[in-house]
């Protein structure tokens, strides 16, 4: 039963996996009209960091899963994968916040009222 609810668990960093997926295919999209470097490349790192996670806790199927060390082990490549991709999200992707603010304050401008009315 328990090794069911570890195989379920794994359900996480599958998806993890295709979103990053995703974001590699657009990201490489994005770079290539913008003509940006190609650091997309580091959500491949990103993606086998994971692909190893889901493979060590495979391997360890029988293993105490109360033990910290082994846990430790299991968490610390999805945590390193993660944080790689996210500086390389924010490269690509950074530009959508940017343009959601500059969506809200010109309404306010175009009004000539400085958003003061009702």
């Amino acid at each position: 039963m328990n090794n069911l609810l570890i195989l379920f668990g794994l359900a996480g960093p599958v998806s993890v996996i295709i979103a990053l997926l995703v974001l590699v295919v657009l990201s490489q999209r994005l770079g290539a009209v913008t003509k940006r470097p190609q650091y997309y490349r580091l959500l491949y790192v990103s993606i086998g960091l994971v692909t190893l996670t889901i493979l060590l806790r495979l391997l360890n199927l029988g293993a105490d899963a109360a033990d910290g060390n082994l846990q430790l082990i299991f968490r610390m490549p999805l945590a390193i994968g993660l944080t790689l991709a996210i500086p390389v999200v924010w490269f690509y992707w950074g530009w959508l916040l940017g343009e959601r603010g500059a969506a809200i304050k010109e309404p306010a401008r175009k009004r000539g009222d400085g958003g003061k009315s009702p």
